[in-house]
C-alpha cells in the first residue's frame, strides 16, 4: 500500500473540526480512521486488548518528556499508579524544557511505560511519507536502542492523524495511536461517548477527554471518571503536558496540586472497580524477557541526521 500523504479532512463535529493544534486551541478532535490488517512486529510481545474485567480504566498519559514530567514519580508512586509517558526521543535532555534519559529510566524503572511520540513532536499529518517515517520509526527504534521495551503505545504530536500517519505508527510497531477529543469531556462533545470502548473499535485513533490544562478544575477531572462510571464504564484516557505551577507548558500546564488531589481521590475508587492501567496494560503488550532486538524500520541510521524544525 502506498503511503503517499493524505491530508486531513475537515470534519464538522459539535466540538471543533478534525485536527486539534494543543498550542493554539483546544477542540474535540474527529478523527479519521482506516480499517488495516493488524501487523506484528519483532521485538515486542502483544496479547489480546484488556476487556472490561473492571467496569472503569483510566490512563494517565503524558506528552513530550517535559521536564516537569519527572515530578510525578513520587506522586505517582505513592498511590501506586503508573503512567505512561510519550517521548520525543530527539529532544531529550536538549534543553531545561525536556526530562534527560537518565529520568526517564528512573520513571520506567518505577513501573511507568514509555511510549513514542515522534523524534521532533512532528505534526504527522503535514509532512511527506520520508520524513514521516523519519520521525515515527525512529523515535521507537531510539528508545528500544535505550532499553525501554515493548515501546508499544504512539501518541500523535497535536493530536493530528489522518489514515497515512496510523498507517505509519502501526507499519513502525506501535500497538496503538493515541490522538485527543472525541469524548463527551464534561459536555463539550455531548454527541461523544462517555469514554474510549475496551478493546477500542481503533486501536490507532485513540480518544480522550480534553486535556488537562490551565484552567482545568479538578472538578472536571473527577467528571471525566465519574461520567464514564455512571455510563457503563469504559476506558477513560486523560491527557497532561506540564504538572507545573510557573506555566512550564503555557497554556497546557496543570497545577501540581489539582494532579496530587486528582490521584488521592481516584487511588480508593479501586474498591468501586476503577483502576488505574498505562496505555499498553490494556492494550496487552507485556515487556519482553530479554533485551529486546531492534525492529526494521526501512529507515536508513544515515537519516538520524535530518532534523525537523524545534518543536512544533
Amino acid at each position: 500500500m502506498s503511503d503517499a500523504f493524505d491530508p486531513p479532512k475537515l470534519v464538522q463535529g459539535p466540538g471543533g473540526v478534525s485536527v486539534m493544534r494543543l498550542s493554539t486551541f483546544r477542540r474535540t478532535s474527529v478523527l479519521l480512521t482506516l480499517a488495516v490488517p493488524f501487523v506484528f512486529m519483532p521485538g515486542q510481545q502483544v496479547k489480546a486488548p484488556a476487556t472490561a474485567a473492571t467496569k472503569t480504566v483510566v490512563s494517565l498519559t503524558f506528552d513530550d518528556g517535559q521536564a516537569s514530567h519527572f515530578s510525578t514519580l513520587p506522586m505517582l508512586a505513592s498511590h501506586g499508579m503508573a503512567g505512561t509517558f510519550y517521548i520525543n526521543s530527539a529532544m531529550v535532555g536538549t534543553s531545561t524544557y525536556y526530562m534527560t534519559w537518565p529520568q526517564i529510566h528512573a520513571l520506567a524503572a518505577s513501573g511507568n511505560e514509555i511510549g513514542g511520540h515522534t523524534l521532533h513532536h512532528a505534526n504527522l499529518t503535514e509532512v511527506g511519507p520520508m520524513i514521516r517515517r523519519h520521525e515515527v520509526c525512529w523515535d521507537r527504534q531510539i528508545l528500544l536502542d535505550r532499553g525501554f521495551s515493548p515501546v508499544a503505545s504512539f501518541a500523535y504530536p497535536e493530536a493530528a492523524a489522518n489514515a497515512a500517519a496510523e498507517r505509519m505508527v502501526r507499519s513502525c510497531g506501535y500497538v496503538s495511536g493515541r490522538s485527543a477529543g472525541n469524548i463527551y469531556s464534561d459536555g463539550i462533545c455531548r454527541s461523544c461517548p462517555y469514554a474510549e470502548s475496551m478493546p477500542p473499535a481503533d486501536a490507532f485513533a485513540l480518544s480522550t477527554p480534553e486535556p488537562a490544562a490551565v484552567d482545568t478544575t479538578l472538578a472536571q477531572l473527577k467528571r471525566y471518571v465519574t461520567d464514564a462510571e455512571n455510563h457503563g464504564g469504559g476506558w477513560v484516557i486523560l491527557n497532561f503536558h506540564g504538572i507545573c505551577d510557573n506555566l512550564c507548558t503555557a497554556e497546557n500546564s496543570l497545577r501540581r496540586s489539582t494532579f496530587t488531589t486528582f490521584l488521592d481521590w481516584l487511588q480508593p475508587r479501586s474498591a468501586n472497580g476503577t483502576v488505574v492501567r498505562t496505555v499498553g496494560h490494556v492494550m496487552g503488550a507485556q515487556a519482553a524477557a530479554k533485551p529486546p532486538t531492534p525492529v526494521s524500520t526501512g529507515c536508513s541510521k544515515a537519516a538520524l541526521m535530518w532534523r525537523t524544525p524545534g518543536r512544533l
